[in-house]
């Protein structure tokens, strides 16, 4: 049995003075895994992949982005790859 269930969730962090291209910026955080325990007991062993994408508010320079307050992708896609298994009934 698979449970299909697509999250999309979106984590904003605010640098009020801002960063140049020479910085690097670190994020750590936790991921629950099935917080409302939708996947019946006993189901087995299932890949979860995890992507990422860091997206950005850019000041307009050289008229881009077109606006401010536009978002636009600040670096590359990154993915992990976890393995979940449900207890046994």
């Amino acid at each position: 049995m698979s449970c299909k269930l697509h999250t999309y969730i979106y984590i904003h962090v605010r640098l009020l003075q801002g960063i140049t291209y020479a910085d690097t910026v670190s994020l750590n955080f936790s991921l629950t895994v099935d917080p409302r325990g939708l996947r019946p007991p006993g189901s087995g062993v299932e890949t979860l992949i995890v992507v990422m994408v860091p997206v950005c508010e850019q000041n307009v320079i050289d008229s881009y982005p077109a606006a401010a307050g536009d978002l636009t992708q600040c670096g590359e896609h990154q993915y992990i790859t976890i393995k979940t298994g449900a207890p046994g009934r």
